[in-house]
């Protein structure tokens, strides 16, 4: 089998499998940080600190603008090569990590965390085990 189609292939198959990382329209298919486990561990890493500061300020502003939240992270998102930040658990750890860091308790904490994960069950739990890990 050629090069070509094993690219083709591979694309293929990590995009039905909801693959949301796109280096360029003339690559195949990866991760936005590089093929070293190095480096994508730091750009994780970078990622997920800057998920959760921005997290933490948008907390401490007192404003309750979900929308330009998930606007925001779009763009933080955008500057990592993230298509599909939404689909992404590093994300949701990284914001209850932001939550963490902000001090957020009981109801106040809980109506953050559904709200900042539309409800949905996995990203609640994403966001309950960086939230954890901040103690």
């Amino acid at each position: 089998m050629s090069r070509k189609s094993v690219q083709f292939l591979t694309g293929a198959f990590l995009l039905l499998t909801g693959c949301s990382f796109f280096e360029s329209s003339s690559d195949i298919v990866s991760s936005p940080f590089t093929s070293s486990s190095a480096s994508f561990a730091g750009k994780e890493t970078k990622y997920q600190e800057e998920v959760s500061s921005y997290t933490y300020a948008y907390v401490s502003s007192s404003t309750a603008d979900y929308a330009g939240f998930r606007k925001g992270l779009a763009e933080l998102a955008g500057k990592y090569g993230i298509t599909n930040w939404e689909a992404q658990p590093i994300t949701y750890n990284a914001i209850g990590r932001g939550l963490k860091k902000a001090k957020l308790k009981g109801i106040e904490y809980e109506t953050f965390k559904k709200n900042l994960s539309a409800g949905e069950l996995n990203k609640m739990q994403d966001i309950d085990a960086g939230y954890r890990s901040q103690d």
